[in-house]
């Protein structure tokens, strides 16, 4: 998160965007929310389609535990950017922790489509269904998440902890050799 701080996209629309999107962010920094609101707002007025201002002002909007509001900004970007997984990860997280875990299987499965390959979204679908109680589908999304990417531990250890979980213990070790 720290080089959002530091530097803005190069699709900025304009200079004035960019002012306002950085007088946002360091209002934030200032823990002036209202003013973040303003600066986001009016720089949306003026470019009310630009995807990475919408899910930049979502990203504050979840870290203020705003989840209503952040996912209506996380769908907005996702309409503008549907092929970003890094937008489609953002949206489910918010979607996950506002506790609406069938949209954020629904919207995963769709992102899935674009992103057949990238083991994040399957990782985070496995979680998804591990919170949904359904550890089968889990186990599967986790497993094929590591074929994708065998370095990548959040999976295995999501693995490791479903199968410590229901007495694969096992299986967990094996994981880890």
């Amino acid at each position: 998160m720290l080089r959002e701080f530091l530097s803005l996209p190069e699709t900025a629309e304009s200079g004035s965007v960019r002012a306002l999107v950085e007088s946002a962010r360091q209002a934030y920094l200032a823990g002036k929310f209202l003013e973040m609101d303003l600066s986001f707002t009016q720089a949306l007025g003026d470019c009310p389609s630009a995807h990475w201002i919408h899910n930049e002002y979502a990203s504050y909007l979840r870290k203020t535990r705003r989840l209503p509001e952040a996912i209506v900004h996380y769908f907005k970007a996702h309409e503008g950017e549907p092929r970003s997984a890094d937008i489609l990860l953002n949206l489910v997280l918010a979607l996950r922790a506002a506790g609406d875990l069938p949209r954020a299987i629904e919207v995963l499965n769709k992102g899935l489509e674009y992103n057949t390959s990238n083991a994040r979204l399957w990782n985070q679908l496995g979680s998804c269904h591990r919170d949904g109680n359904h550890l089968e589908r889990a186990q599967t999304c986790f497993r094929h998440a590591i074929e994708l990417n065998p370095e990548y531990l959040v999976a295995t250890n999501n693995l490791a902890n479903l199968l410590q979980g229901i007495g694969e213990y096992d299986g967990a070790v094996r994981l880890f050799e």
